[in-house]
């Protein structure tokens, strides 16, 4: 993966960024910011609501939410970004 992204970088003729790599353990939720955004559209959009949803409309209620914008503010994704920068992981 590091050799395919620095071909890609010189492929875009954009050699002046760098890129830093984490080793992070096999299972990390709490460094995955997926996982943040994957559980406030769960909260958001399926819970409390009647059990009897059919799958189509449940899929109706996260793509109805996801239309409205990130279901992460602007403060919660700085929060996240702040505490994966704080948390002790082995750097490459």
């Amino acid at each position: 993966m590091k050799k395919r992204v620095k071909e890609l970088l010189a492929e875009m003729a954009i050699p002046e960024y760098s890129v830093s790599y984490w080793h992070t353990p096999k299972y990390s939720p709490k460094l995955n910011p997926a996982e943040y955004i994957i559980h406030a559209v769960r909260r958001n959009g399926l819970y409390n609501v009647p059990c009897n949803l059919s799958v189509e409309e449940k899929a109706d209620r996260i793509q109805k939410q996801l239309a409205r914008g990130s279901p992460m503010n602007d403060k919660q994704m700085r929060n996240l970004i702040d505490f994966i920068a704080r948390t002790k992981v082995k750097r490459f």
